[in-house]
């Protein structure tokens, strides 16, 4: 619950405009650089809306310093948009969104918010609370999107398999993790982070990276399995996930999941 509260904060700040000069989550970080252009209301009211829908994921870079020393932390905030009127946000938080003519809607906490946005060729303006925002087109559209940060097919709850519990568990189960819809793991000992990088794989398989931490995950679509997994067929009927972490616990644990998000 405390969790969900925090995302919600940072959610109506990041999209009413009050993160500007200041942290998005106040107590971690201040913001302090934004790379986005901040486009001008006079610049917005010129521009003639295309007749065109956005297609694909739209991203920009934020950078904050941490609060605990100088360093720059950035960030890729970014805008999904399907071709069913659904989609994603994703800056410090992730939440899914609706679209449609100009409007994007977002509820973060039962509370539906409406946002304004522009499509200008490859460049998406998005108003986020008195200013307006630049994101610009990934390579790839609406065929991309799992590779440009939409994992929402893949969300949910998973279960470690009876060989991981019995190798990784101590002779205990292993607790469930989740997946939300930007590829963050939900559970102990993960970090509370989004893949860096998300590649696809000749076995079929998406393989989730990260730049700062020793983990990693592949994916593995429903009919899709790893060599190393074929002799527990069931694997083929779910989705699932293989976990590799390298740190203090050395551990490649597999999950299918048990439940959609």
């Amino acid at each position: 619950m405390k969790r969900r509260t925090v995302c919600c904060m940072a959610m109506a700040l990041m999209l009413t405009g009050c993160a500007k000069g200041n942290s998005v989550m106040a107590e971690a970080e201040e913001s302090v650089d934004n790379v986005s252009t901040e486009v001008s209301v006079e610049m917005i009211e010129s521009d003639s809306v295309q007749d065109e829908d956005p297609d694909g994921v739209y991203s920009r870079i934020c950078r904050r310093k941490n609060y605990e020393g100088n360093d720059l932390l950035e960030r890729e905030f970014i805008y999904c948009f399907r071709g069913d009127g659904t989609g994603l946000v994703r800056n410090d938080i992730c939440f899914p969104i609706r679209w449609a003519d100009g409007k994007l809607y977002v509820e973060p906490c039962g509370e539906i918010q409406i946002h304004e946005y522009i499509l200008d060729g490859d460049v998406l303006k998005v108003k986020e609370g008195d200013s307006w925002e630049e994101y610009t087109k990934k390579p790839g559209g609406a065929l991309d999107l799992v590779l440009n940060g939409d994992l929402s097919e893949f969300a949910g709850t998973y279960k470690a398999t009876d060989e991981s519990n019995s190798v990784y568990g101590g002779g205990k189960a292993l607790s469930d993790i989740k997946i939300d819809i930007g590829g963050m793991i939900i559970g102990d000992g993960f970090p509370q982070v989004w893949p860096s990088k998300i590649t696809e794989t000749a076995n079929g398989s998406y393989l989730c990276e990260y730049d700062d931490y020793d983990l990693e995950y592949a994916i593995y679509p429903e009919g899709k399995i790893d060599e190393k997994d074929t002799s527990n067929t069931d694997l083929l009927k779910n989705v699932y996930i293989r976990v590799v972490k390298k740190d203090s616990e050395d551990m490649e644990a597999v999950y299918y999941r048990t439940a959609l998000q």
